[in-house]
């Protein structure tokens, strides 16, 4: 269990708690980015919540932990899980209707729910369609207190007194009674209402009582370091912690407008780990050399574990990852050291599309941090707003007489979500960044249109680039490698394949 994610149109990451959304599932559907936005952040309200944080910490813990096996740590996680994913997966996908009925109207948001969501979601969702039948006042109370008093569970206070990680099977059984369970609690509250939501205008405690549901104070700080010490025990790295270091409650109100300026949109099915061939024989890695049309290069790549294992395989120090997609869609990975990977770059793939996240690069010095010899990277992708405009702000300190190319393209017609390409005109690579439009992105594009002589790309700009910004497309977009999507752009009336 790491994320909350459906068909892949949207995911709520647990552990690190970023909402991303599927660039190619919503590159004509403008409504459904809307929709699939509220799901994610709704599953991000939800995780602030008791039972959530709860979880987070779970996570945390049996990550660092030697005192439980792997399949303990998974039926752990797995029985989290379980006990939540009707409140988390019901709420979301009721929110997301919620929406879909502002802009279409409640029978064509049904029509919408039938015809989209799957069998499960929809399921969960019929369940909540009584909540449809009141007032906006009374849907907009039962979300909101609905989701506080279900997953306000007293865990973190009794997994402390009750010590549940002394034994798993207790933790277990512990999870699954009535009032411990955010789903069974849930269940309970819609009984309740269902047969009376005018009881959403009482207060929470009245709520649950009459639902027959324990709402329980919320933890103190000293509440939350004690159990984080707790758990710390269980940890390969116990640490003391102190409520001095436990940080405030943040409103949704703070949450949603926080993910709206921070949201990942690329391709969430990319998904190198189960998809791709891991190739331990470098020179047979090269062997694809001539089809790799996009080399992705990281030296901190999650999937690739045991790295000691890895190095005597590969006959080398595993210092740096590379994923590369060849020209008909196949990926491939492989793990090497920093210098035969600047080797390869500066050589058998001096013409491929290199690719690298945005912390990676040394501005000032314009090069990558890990060697001084290997070629620029072509492309740089930014997650986030606020990472391009200190970027920008570095790279104008550095060479404040440098001039910039930069356009700033919607993934469609009235579509939320745009994606920016800016380019300084003394440096190689390309920088991108997907977001939806809000006052960092506006500051940005002022910045630039500001800033000594610099213009916005021209098409014979955008041709130039057009292999880069292809292989762009193809890999952090999603779409198919097959188009040449910046000839496709220019003309807006037909699609070309690539040569």
């Amino acid at each position: 269990m790491e994320s909350w994610f459906h068909n892949l149109k949207g995911k709520y990451d647990i552990r690190d708690g970023w909402v991303g959304i599927d660039y190619s599932k919503s590159l004509l559907e403008p409504l459904e980015f809307k929709g699939t936005f509220m799901h994610e952040v709704s599953h991000a309200l939800l995780s602030r919540k008791e039972f959530g944080q709860a979880t987070v910490e779970m996570m945390r813990c049996l990550e660092d932990s030697e005192k439980f096996d792997e399949e303990i740590k998974s039926t752990i996680l797995q029985s989290f899980y379980n006990e939540q994913v009707f409140t988390q997966e019901g709420l979301a996908t009721l929110l997301q209707f919620l929406g879909m009925q502002t802009f279409l109207g409640e029978s064509r948001a049904k029509q919408w729910a039938t015809n989209t969501l799957p069998t499960d979601y929809h399921q969960r969702l019929k369940q909540f369609y009584f909540v449809l039948e009141s007032s906006k006042k009374y849907r907009d109370l039962f979300t909101s207190k609905v989701r506080h008093i279900a997953m306000t569970t007293n865990i973190r206070k009794d997994m402390r007194t009750l010590d549940l990680l002394s034994d798993s099977q207790k933790l277990l059984n512990y999870l699954k009674q009535p009032d411990n369970s955010p789903d069974q609690r849930l269940r309970k509250l819609i009984v309740g209402l269902r047969a009376n939501m005018g009881l959403l205008n009482k207060n929470m405690e009245i709520i649950a009582n009459r639902c027959e549901v324990s709402l329980y104070k919320p933890p103190t700080k000293k509440d939350l370091a004690d159990n984080l010490t707790y758990l710390a025990a269980y940890t390969k790295h116990p640490t003391v912690f102190s409520p001095e270091q436990i940080g405030n409650q943040v409103e949704d109100s703070e949450i949603i407008s926080s993910y709206s300026s921070n949201l990942i949109i690329g391709n969430l099915n990319m998904d190198f780990e189960h998809t791709s061939e891991a190739i331990f024989n470098i020179e047979d890695f090269l062997f694809y050399a001539s089809r790799i049309k996009v080399l992705f290069v990281s030296p901190n790549i999650g999937y690739l574990r045991n790295k000691d294992v890895l190095g005597e395989l590969i006959g080398m120090p595993c210092e740096i990852s590379f994923a590369a997609l060849l020209n008909d869609g196949t990926k491939i990975i492989t793990s090497l050291s920093f210098q035969k990977a600047s080797e390869i770059i500066n050589s058998q793939l001096k013409e491929t599309t290199v690719l690298i996240k945005w912390g990676g690069y040394d501005v000032e010095k314009q090069k990558l941090f890990w060697s001084d010899t290997v070629r620029k990277p072509d492309l740089i992708i930014f997650n986030y707003p606020t990472d391009l405009s200190q970027y920008l702000d570095k790279v104008m300190l550095a060479r404040p007489k440098t001039n910039f190319k930069y356009i700033n393209i919607p993934l469609s017609a009235g579509h939320p979500a745009s994606t920016m390409l800016v380019k300084e005109e003394t440096d190689t690579p390309l920088y991108c960044l997907n977001s939806v439009a809000n006052s960092v992105t506006t500051g940005i594009l002022e910045k630039l249109g500001d800033f000594n002589s610099s213009s916005k790309f021209s098409e014979v700009d955008l041709t130039n680039y057009k292999e880069h910004i292809n292989n762009l497309f193809s890999f952090w977009m999603g779409l198919s490698i097959h188009i040449d999507w910046v000839k496709s752009m220019i003309d807006k009336e037909n699609v070309y394949f690539r040569v």
